[in-house]
């Protein structure tokens, strides 16, 4: 399954949904994907010019230049690179490990921290 969360420029959620979809590495579970992310935003009434991005958060060791993960035995998903997602996503797109993202949502909601740590 995968999540869509919707994030204002404050940090706050606007909206969520998660959707079943199992991964696998092919054509047609990137364009699944999209095609969830294009409805969520139609739903809801975003307007596409005020998108900034989309950032993938997943599973697995990212490359040092974040096109691809280059390290992903959990999901089976070490062949995942961004442009998966960036070709089919008319918005910018960003790809982070999971855990990375967890770490900077705490930093933005406890401004008082000025680093986070992550167990594996």
């Amino acid at each position: 399954m995968f999540h869509i969360v919707a994030v204002n420029l404050y940090g706050e959620v606007m909206a969520t949904e998660t959707i079943e979809l199992p991964y696998v590495n092919s054509d047609t579970y990137y364009t699944s994907l999209a095609e969830n992310v294009e409805t969520f935003i139609l739903n809801r009434q975003y307007e596409p010019e005020k998108i900034e991005g989309i950032s993938i958060a997943t599973q697995g060791i990212i490359s040092p230049d974040g096109t691809a993960v280059i390290y992903g035995d959990i999901m089976g998903n070490t062949q995942m690179k961004l442009s998966d997602f960036s070709s089919r996503l008319p918005y910018s797109c960003h790809l982070e490990h999971d855990s990375k993202s967890a770490a900077d949502l705490e930093l933005w909601n406890h401004p008082q921290f000025d680093s986070a740590l992550i167990f594996f």
